[in-house]
């Protein structure tokens, strides 16, 4: 079995550490939940892509992207893990809602301005309508002939 340079990084454990040990000892699934829903997957499908996840590291909760695949090595099976630090991603659709919103905003008070205006100048042009109408005693769409 092997250890990756970056996990003992981001844990701070020496290589020994990391596998005499498991991320369930180490308590490095910040939502149990999270950890129920990747167990469950790995074991109905054999193998699990892309799920978000987050990660209890030195104290901090960090969001991961999760994939596994089960492998059998001398007749035991084992969970093959990938995760891949998904603060980059997250940030990204952070910056990205807030400029859709800071950019629609203005989109939306046009809108709603011209919803408001466009109202009234149908209910003035109605009006006007009705007005010239009644000074010439002609009939309007608003009104009815007894």
């Amino acid at each position: 079995m092997e250890v990756n340079e970056e996990v003992l990084k981001r844990t701070g454990l020496t290589r020994e550490e990391a596998l005499a040990t498991s991320v369930i000892k180490m308590a490095a699934w910040a939502q149990p939940k999270e950890r129920a829903a990747y167990v469950e997957r790995l074991q109905r499908e054999g193998r699990v892509r892309d799920l978000e996840v987050d990660f209890r590291l030195r104290g901090t909760v960090v969001p991961y992207l999760m994939s596994a695949v089960v492998i059998e090595i001398e007749n035991e099976l084992y969970a093959l893990n990938v995760a891949r630090d998904a603060t980059g991603i997250k940030e990204n659709e952070r910056a990205l809602r807030e400029a859709q919103e800071r950019l629609s905003a203005p989109a939306h008070a046009a809108l709603d301005r011209d919803r408001r205006c466009g109202w009234k100048a149908i209910m003035q042009s109605r009006r006007a309508t009705a007005a010239l109408c009644s000074s010439h005693s002609l009939p309007t769409a608003h009104t009815r002939n007894s």
